[in-house]
């Protein structure tokens, strides 16, 4: 039941970023220089809040909380359609763990499910493929020697090249695989655990040079 409501949730936030502010056909953070992420353009307009995840604006930045039964993976939408080739980074930091507290990356998004990048207060660091009720594990250690853990601020690095996938974490290469069964889906933001709290102060999402890797 909970992986149900978790997908619905999941089609309802995409399907909310398929205006003209997120749409797929806004295709502008792809000319000339990278974009720098803020709200109103790559942070897009503050997504639907529900009894799960509240998110406001705070300054430049975007503040996320999870509710005390939001104790799953609760996504915001970035991008509604992604390239085939892009390079991803964000800033952020966790203000309160609450249970088992995180925050990550969603990409490759469907209403089925998403490719999920996530840290961890803890100091673990996860990727998955959560498609069905339970993911399928592609990294995950309990600590992750570039992360900060607790309180503390970090970046995420995503950069895909067709079913190539690197994950770096404050700089540093974490994980490089490839996966056929990735697709162009789209990017969101990601807050995890009962009761935590994200500030994601910022970010930039450009396109790779053109014959070179990400």
């Amino acid at each position: 039941m909970r992986g149900l409501v978790t997908g619905i949730a999941l089609a309802l936030l995409l399907a909310a970023c398929t205006g003209p502010s997120w749409g797929s056909n806004d295709r502008s953070w792809l000319r000339g220089a990278p974009r720098d992420a803020a709200p109103g353009r790559a942070f897009g307009p503050v997504p639907l809040s529900t009894p799960y995840v509240q998110a406001r604006r705070e300054g430049d930045g975007l503040l996320v909380t999870n509710s005390a039964i939001g104790s799953g993976i609760s996504p915001l939408p970035f991008l509604g359609e992604a390239p085939r080739r892009l390079v991803w980074e964000v800033r952020a930091e966790i203000l309160r763990e609450g249970m088992d507290g995180g925050w990550g990356l969603e990409f490759g998004a469907t209403s089925d499910g998403a490719y999920r990048a996530l840290v961890y207060a803890s100091g673990r660091f996860c990727v998955d493929r959560a498609f069905g009720e339970y993911p399928e594990f592609i990294h995950c250690v309990t600590r992750q020697p570039s992360l900060r853990p607790g309180e503390s601020g970090n970046v995420l690095g995503l950069e895909v090249d067709g079913p190539r996938v690197t994950v770096r974490v404050n700089g540093d290469v974490a994980v490089t695989f490839e996966d056929e069964r990735l697709v162009p889906g789209g990017l969101a933001l990601a807050v995890a655990g009962a009761g935590a709290q994200v500030l994601f102060r910022g970010g930039e999402l450009r396109e790779p040079p053109a014959g070179s890797p990400p």
